[in-house]
Formats: structure tokens, C-alpha cells, sequence
């Protein structure tokens, strides 16, 4: 059983995430979910967390049976199709899933904040998800507390952004 990416439009996930489960009659997702990000931000002077979606358009599948998802994708009311090629519909590859499972959690689907240390010119993630990612980080925004990754995700080189609060700078 492999795991497939769903594309919809940007903002639409959630609504896209209850279509699918909604006609999925034949049973042929085995688990969907939309990864979510946690984030912080200044609100009336003070520091707040929230939350908000990872990749904005996708949907996640976990099915033996692509061809089944993009046809019950065809049908919904608005854009989604199963990403791939002419090939066929490209699963996530191994790193990708490892990636999506253990940063976001295979329970919460919830990318949490990190907290680490900068020495000189090295990041240290001491605790959260980044944990062992550091090596993919390739900016710190440490006024939006922010951490830059540069890494492949469904056969491209995309940056993502997650929480990381930097508790010291040396």
C-alpha cells in the first residue's frame, strides 16, 4: 500500500478531504489526511500559537487503488486529480513518506514547533520534529520563528516552512 498526493485547489484541502471520504463507497482510501504546520505569531503584543495547512492543496492518500481515488476525484465538484505522469500515478517515495510520518506525526497529522540553538553558523534542534533535520534547513527567519528546509517533495526541490523558536544564539 502506497501513499498518493491528491491535488485540489490551494485553501480547498479540508473541504477536498471530506469529498473524498464522503464518496469513497468502495472503501479504496485506507487513511487521508491534510499535514498541518504549528506557528507562531504576534498578536496584540504577545505570542500565540496556530495552526495552518503544511501544503496548501494537497491531499494525502494511503490506497492500493489510485486509479479508483482519481476517478472519485474526477467527479467531485471541484478541480482534483491524482499527481503522476505519463507513466502512471507517482506514489511518495520512501524519504518522502518517512519525512510526512515522522515530522507530522502519524497520529495528529501536526508538524508541532521545534526549539533549538544557533553556535556560530550551526543550527541545533534540541527538542521537535526538526530533530535530525537540521541538515535541511538552509534559512532561519528568528523574527517570525521560522525554519527554511530545502528538500525534494513529490519529485521537486520545494522549501518548506515550520516553527522553530530559537531559545539562544552563541
Amino acid at each position: 500500500m502506497f501513499w498518493y498526493v491528491v491535488q485540489t485547489l490551494s485553501g480547498r484541502g479540508k473541504e477536498m478531504l471530506g469529498l473524498l471520504r464522503a464518496r469513497d463507497t468502495d472503501h479504496v482510501i485506507k487513511e487521508s489526511f491534510v499535514p498541518r504546520r504549528e506557528l507562531m505569531r504576534k498578536q496584540k503584543g504577545e505570542w500565540v500559537k496556530y495552526s495552518d495547512t503544511l501544503f496548501p492543496g494537497y491531499v494525502f492518500v494511503r490506497t492500493d487503488a489510485p486509479g479508483a481515488v482519481n476517478e472519485i476525484a474526477g467527479k467531485l465538484p471541484i478541480f482534483a486529480r491524482v499527481l503522476g505522469s505519463e507513466k502512471g500515478f507517482t506514489p511518495l517515495n520512501d524519504h518522502e513518506e518517512l519525512f510526512i510520518t515522522r515530522v507530522a506525526g502519524p497520529d495528529t497529522h501536526m508538524v508541532k514547533m521545534s526549539t533549538g540553538v544557533i553556535e556560530g553558523d550551526t543550527v541545533t534542534v534540541l527538542q521537535g520534529p526538526l530533530r535530525g533535520y537540521e541538515g535541511f534547513i538552509t534559512k532561519i527567519d528568528r523574527h517570525k520563528r521560522l525554519a527554511h528546509l530545502h528538500m525534494e517533495m513529490l519529485g521537486r526541490l520545494v522549501t518548506i516552512k515550520l516553527g522553530l523558536e530559537i531559545i539562544r544564539k552563541s
